[in-house]
């Protein structure tokens, strides 16, 4: 490693990056979606199906 590559780093910062505003305990999961669950209406899909959507949810305890 050539330590002129490195040069960039040792020259004083002119502006510094804001650190992200302090993260919340819980947010609401409704509030995480532009556009509200239907549930099974919003997708036509046959009982089977239906089914495994729910068995293989992530995020779910199920």
């Amino acid at each position: 490693m050539r330590p002129s590559f490195t040069a960039d780093h040792e020259r004083p910062v002119s502006y510094e990056m804001r650190l992200p505003p302090p993260r919340e305990e819980r947010v609401e999961r409704a509030q995480l979606y532009v556009h509200a669950a239907r549930g099974r209406q919003g997708r036509a899909t046959d009982a089977a199906t239906e089914r495994f959507v729910e068995e293989t949810r992530m995020g779910t305890d199920g």
